[in-house]
């Protein structure tokens, strides 16, 4: 149905006429004479009112648009050319706009696809519009209010990136996951063995891996509940302060556990996306635990001179196994968190990242999780990260993202308040400067899959507007 329109402009010619003709008093003149400027200050309101909201419209419909066009053409990356997406992107402006208005006319709407010459795999889509308006006071002033629109939009093609894991293993990651979990070792290790490491929350302590050596008699008997001092009974249970942790019903969970299963949940995600795109081996992991050295821990399908793998259901069940808590004995758990090793091994291997074009181009990004507390030295002279320590890396073009995982504050351990809690401030900050630019991640022990998943997702760009 057409719209209808009030006819101002009869209007306004009949009041002229009259006003021209009339020859009453003083009232009826200054009437007329004040009638004509106010109706045209009305519909010249009315007029630009009516613009302003069509172009809103139209701006609308032009995003719209060209973001179809670049997520079109994103879908099929080697065409010859991209006229069949420019022509849909066109229909597609058309269609979202829907009916015009009496009055209102769109000239040619031009649409360009076309792949970033500085980037292959980045696709740019470009659209303008123009469209007139007709007034109501066409006939006495300007007929029709001009109105354009342009916007341009980016599409990252379904990228290869082969991603570096490294993961920190060491003593502070058994630190029970939960307040609730962190009570429960607490209660199973009230007391200690002989006396001794009573009341403790980390699960790295009291490991005994030498029943005969001297200093490993600390010997948990798992029937009565007991500790004993020397291993005179050698029928009853030998446990550590890990297999007690493991051992209870339902099992304490800790950061490291929390971290294999986040590593599993990544690969999923990372294999699903790579379903979706269509794109085989478009993926490839490589998994690195560090503490006082590195430990490569192979997949399916991989070896120690080609770390990466592209069976990404073998890498999560690989995680799931082996991303456990590396094994110390009892007063042999410090000077266990040397970034320096874990860097220096992703050095050595000289990454140099592609634009992600092709499989023979992969982009390369560094998964870092640690709680960012080095304790590296003899002297145990324990302290934030030094983030110079990621400056190779990312001066080859590779992308650093980095999850820090915070301890939970232990208020009751003299240890922590003295030696970790003066400077813990620092760590985040020191980790921030390591990461590339917006890839600065945190989460608590129960938060570290959704964080992984979206660092992952992050590394996958998608359309935008750019203008």
């Amino acid at each position: 149905m057409r719209q209808a329109h009030f006819p101002f402009r009869a209007l306004a010619k009949i009041i002229a006429v009259n006003f021209l003709k009339a020859r009453e008093g003083n009232v009826g003149m200054m009437f007329a004479m004040s009638v004509l400027p106010i109706l045209l200050a009305v519909t010249l309101a009315i007029d630009f009112t009516r613009a302003s909201d069509e172009k809103a419209k139209m701006d609308a419909a032009i995003d719209a648009a060209v973001l179809y066009a670049a997520t079109a053409a994103a879908a099929d990356p080697n065409a010859a050319s991209y006229e069949a997406q420019q022509a849909a992107a066109q229909k597609y402006f058309t269609s979202a706009l829907g009916p015009l208005r009496d009055g209102i006319s769109v000239g040619p709407i031009s649409v360009k696809v076309s792949k970033d010459p500085n980037s292959q795999s980045t696709i740019i889509s470009t659209a303008t519009y123009t469209a007139s308006i007709e007034t109501m006071f066409g006939d006495l002033f300007k007929p029709t209010i001009d109105i354009s629109g342009s916007a341009s939009a980016t599409m990252q093609t379904p990228s290869y990136i082969d991603f570096y894991l490294l993961l920190d293993n060491s003593p502070s990651m058994g630190l029970a996951a939960t307040d609730a979990d962190i009570q429960r070792l607490r209660t199973l290790t009230k007391d200690g063995p002989g006396g001794e490491q009573k009341d403790c929350q980390f699960a790295c302590h009291i490991v005994v891996t030498n029943p005969k050596d001297s200093k490993q008699t600390a010997f948990r008997d798992g029937v009565n509940n007991t500790w004993e001092k020397d291993n005179s009974s050698p029928t009853k249970l030998k446990q550590d302060y890990y297999t007690i942790a493991k051992a209870a019903v339902p099992p304490i969970l800790l950061r490291i556990d929390m971290l294999a299963q986040a590593v599993k949940s990544l690969t999923e995600t990372a294999k699903a996306t790579s379903v979706k795109s269509g794109l085989a081996n478009q993926f490839r992991m490589a998994i690195y635990t560090f503490n006082d050295a590195v430990q490569y821990i192979a997949s399916p399908g991989s070896t120690n001179s080609e770390p990466l793998s592209s069976d990404l259901t073998g890498v999560g069940a690989t995680a799931a196994s082996k991303v456990t808590l590396y094994p110390y004995k009892d007063g042999d758990i410090q000077d266990k968190t040397n970034f320096q090793v874990g860097f220096a091994a992703l050095d050595a291997l000289k990454l140099s990242p592609g634009d992600g074009s092709t499989s023979a181009k992969p982009e390369k990004y560094v998964f870092f999780v640690t709680d960012g507390v080095s304790d590296a030295t003899t002297k145990r002279i324990q302290g934030p990260i030094d983030p110079t320590l990621c400056a190779n890396l990312k001066n080859r073009g590779v992308k650093i993202a980095v999850l820090y995982t915070p301890y939970l504050r232990l208020t009751n351990n003299s240890y922590y308040m003295s030696n970790i809690d003066p400077f813990i401030s620092q760590v985040p900050v020191k980790l921030k400067e390591c990461a590339s630019p917006g890839m600065y991640y945190t989460a608590d022990s129960t938060g570290i899959a959704a964080a992984m998943n979206q660092m992952f997702h992050d590394a996958l760009r998608s359309a935008r507007l750019t203008q």
